[in-house]
């Protein structure tokens, strides 16, 4: 029998059942199937006699129903998870798993990795999992464990930070979200975004606990906007929570949005929300459209705001047992604080308050105490998180988010520290400084590097090939630079942003080497040109690689404009950057289709 021990997980059982199903590949795992699913991990978990309930369970899953499953039954039986992928380099993963104090992987056939000294549970297939009722009583008792998940967000240290986020936390966001968004039973929801990314979580437990039926796309359909336009339309799905990325993204091969026309609630979030993008999205869609705001921090989304009639972008309002604050900025320094009223057009930041509040960094009591704060509001004193974001009210009281105070960036949905990449850069022998910044106007990560003259060696395509092994794709510089000497501030600080409008938004500098022959510009040419253009790479040729050269984004309106120029269309499975390795593998296979 299992035994429980904590009033928490008592209350978590009465108040919260997994009373949603799954679609993956074309096949329905309804509730009762889903309930089957989730207990037998239990037991596979429990009767291994590995676990413990302080344990930390990293699940190592590619995505699926066992996916799914597994962070329920975690999530239901009290412990800590971390979720992982083998798109994490190995050093950064092996940090990762050290950092979160994990004792124990879930994983299953055909995805093995060598995880050293840390046990490894294998659930086995979903057939065996559905096939197999596990009987029997198997003890375990509950731990007070407060912990929900631990989950790494970049730090500017070099190193990623492990936040710990509370169960309470968790419980109260799924209390809450939900019912302010319309997620219930009638819910067809899409689960597209990466498992490593916080919002995963409202489409898979949030959404589950408030009985939706959860339809979760394959990472080909997840790598590729026209299988996921299409896997939108086939599962009649009404509900999807996108960043405006990925909803660009969409836009580039589905101008009018026809994939989105049944859709009846768009959760938007992760980055800044464009007002054209907007406009577009209530000229061209019926659904309700939602602005999602909140760091990692507080437990994925702290405010909500409708924006289905609004003409502009703001951030909302709380959601339940949530308090936020635009603070003064010079009172951030003493005991009590200063807040902002409505009626002032004063600029401040945004601080949070509330059950969403997250635990804290792993090891890391410096960055936890700078961030995570104790002050007075109208004389109580209470704990709050310093987001780091600039805030003030609109003309009707509405709370807006200005950007970042730091050097922090949102970007395809994650958030980056650009002191991560540089310290990164400056890992490596024979760089003798370097500023990363980034490109509004080209949508992109710049690095500017000085390096030894010594170095012949290190060329600007080496330097990617050795951050690709310690940091994610997403936050490796598209451009990579060398210059002669950084520019600064009269203060003595770098200066990023002249640094990106002289080195990266310059014509002089991003003008592309073409091989031309007069008015007759072959293929070649013509696809260099455009590579150049959308990304605002210099020295361009059949051997760049598009790996840290492009973006999805990018990369997805590369291919829309190769359509119309050359009057043809790329075959869906080209849509995925994988296809191709180099900008001359799309030159061959435009030849190819023109023969």
């Amino acid at each position: 029998m299992l035994c429980i021990d904590v009033k928490r997980g008592l209350v978590m059982e009465r108040v919260l059942q997994c009373t949603g199903e799954v679609v993956f590949n074309g096949q329905l795992y309804d509730n009762k199937i889903m309930k089957s699913i989730v207990e037998n991990i239990k037991h596979k978990l429990i009767s291994s006699g590995k676990l413990k309930g302080n344990s930390v369970v990293a699940v190592y899953l590619d995505r699926g129903v066992e996916l799914l499953a597994s962070v329920c039954a975690l999530f239901e039986m009290n412990i800590t998870f971390l979720l992982i992928n083998k798109e994490i380099p190995t050093s950064r993963l092996e940090y990762m798993l050290d950092k979160a104090k994990v004792d124990i992987v879930i994983s299953s056939y055909g995805q093995e990795h060598d995880f050293l000294d840390i046990e490894v549970i294998n659930v086995g297939t979903i057939d065996n999992l559905i096939k197999h009722n596990y009987l029997g009583s198997v003890e375990f008792c509950y731990t007070s464990n407060e912990i929900a998940y631990v989950i790494f967000t970049s730090g500017s240290t070099g190193m990623p930070k492990a936040v710990q986020v509370r169960k309470s936390g968790l419980i109260n966001f799924i209390q809450s979200v939900p019912k302010l968004t319309s997620i219930d039973s009638n819910t067809i929801i899409g689960c597209f975004t990466n498992s490593t990314f916080d919002i995963f979580i409202l489409e898979s437990i949030a959404a589950l606990y408030s009985g939706a039926r959860v339809v979760m796309g394959d990472d080909e359909t997840c790598d590729n906007v026209k299988l996921l336009a299409q896997c939108i339309v086939n599962n009649k799905i009404n509900t999807l929570q996108f960043t405006p990325s990925r909803l660009r993204m969409i836009h580039k091969v589905d101008p009018h949005f026809e994939c989105l026309k049944k859709v009846k609630v768009l959760l938007i979030g992760g980055e800044s929300f464009p007002e054209e993008l907007l406009k577009d999205l209530q000229k061209n869609t019926t659904a309700k459209l939602f602005n999602m705001y909140g760091p990692t921090e507080t437990t994925i989304w702290s405010t909500i705001s409708e924006l289905t009639n609004k003409e502009s972008v703001d951030i909302g309002v709380p959601i339940k047992d949530t308090d936020v604050y635009i603070v003064n900025m010079e009172s951030l320094e003493s005991d009590t604080l200063i807040v902002i009223e409505k009626e002032s057009d004063e600029i401040g930041e945004i601080c949070i308050a509330g059950k969403g509040l997250a635990a804290g960094y792993i090891n890391d009591p410096e960055q936890t105490n700078r961030l995570f704060i104790s002050k007075k509001i109208n004389g109580k004193i209470t704990r709050l998180y310093r987001t780091g974001d600039l805030g003030k009210y609109g003309n009707n009281g509405e709370m807006l988010c200005l950007g970042r105070i730091d050097n922090q960036i949102k970007y395809s949905g994650h958030r980056i520290e650009l002191e991560e990449i540089e310290a990164h850069i400056n890992q490596i022998e024979g760089i003798y400084g370097c500023a990363v910044g980034f490109s509004d106007k080209y949508n992109k990560i710049c690095a500017f590097m000085i390096k030894s003259s010594e170095e012949h060696f290190l060329t600007e395509d080496v330097i990617k090939q050795l951050l690709l092994k310690t940091m994610p794709q997403y936050m490796c510089p598209s451009l990579c630079m060398f210059v002669n000497d950084l520019i600064y501030t009269s203060s003595g600080k770098v200066d990023r942003k002249s640094m990106v409008q002289k080195y990266a938004e310059n014509e002089q500098y991003v003008q592309p080497n073409i091989a031309g022959d007069g008015d007759k510009i072959d293929i070649e040419s013509q696809l260099i040109q455009l590579f150049a253009t959308i990304t605002g790479e210099k020295d361009v040729d059949l051997l760049t690689q598009l790996e840290g050269k492009i973006n999805s984004i990018q990369y997805v309106n590369l291919i829309v404009e190769l359509e119309e120029l050359f009057e043809m269309e790329f075959e869906d499975d080209k849509l995925s950057m994988l296809e191709f390795k180099t900008v001359g593998d799309i030159a061959d296979y435009l030849r190819n289709f023109k023969e």
